[in-house]
């Protein structure tokens, strides 16, 4: 009986912890990365929006980055995280739904999903050349953690 309890007391936390600390998150990854909105989304992203107007909408953030409010989701907010659903915030980005802004020096990166798999856009100042999955138009990227992209 003893022997029992004591297997019990050892198994029964590491199989917890097992679930807990691993297997869940990968569910959960693996929900976001093929989750039939994401690739609707990334489908969107690469086939159904004018890129020439992205690029546009992220080097105006680039050169108006101070003139946007924080995101208050971010800790602390930030110019860096500016509020996509602030007023001035360019209507094709404002219009994206559970967007994150981020915005450097020499780029601007729209990121969509989460915990372990997120894509989406970076826009790129001019005279930058830019990285990505793949480039839409020169100077805006989509990229994809996973490196796939989805057919239209």
């Amino acid at each position: 009986m003893r022997r029992a309890l004591k297997w019990c007391c050892i198994l029964l936390p590491v199989t917890l912890l097992l679930a807990v600390g691993v297997l869940i998150p990968l569910y959960v990854i693996y929900l976001i990365a093929f989750h039939p909105e994401t690739a609707s989304r990334q489908q969107q992203l690469l086939y159904h929006t004018n890129h020439a107007e992205l690029l546009g909408a992220c080097r105006f953030i680039l050169d108006n980055r101070s003139k946007f409010r924080p995101n208050p989701e971010w800790s602390p907010p930030n110019i860096s995280n500016p509020d996509p659903a602030d007023p001035l915030m360019p209507a094709i980005i404002r219009g994206m739904q559970h967007v994150s802004v981020r915005v450097t020096d020499q780029f601007v990166q729209l990121e969509f999903g989460g915990g372990g798999y997120h894509y989406g856009i970076f826009g790129y100042a001019p005279g930058v050349t830019g990285s990505g999955t793949k480039e839409l138009t020169p100077g805006l990227w989509f990229y994809s953690e996973d490196g796939r992209i989805p057919p239209p």
